[in-house]
């Protein structure tokens, strides 16, 4: 559980710090901010996907 955690802190001080942080989930891109989260998108406007 205490790497849960870390991780969970180690985000928002990321967050904090840079305004964001991205994570993958099931292939998708999302973007998180201190006050929620969302798709990434490409320059051409696709979702943008990665890779777990």
């Amino acid at each position: 559980m205490s790497v849960l955690s870390a991780c969970a802190v180690g985000e928002r001080i990321n967050t904090a710090v840079t305004g964001h942080t991205t994570q993958c989930i099931d292939g998708v891109e999302y973007v998180q901010f201190a006050s929620g989260a969302s798709v990434a998108y490409s320059p051409d406007g696709k979702v943008k996907t990665c890779r777990n």
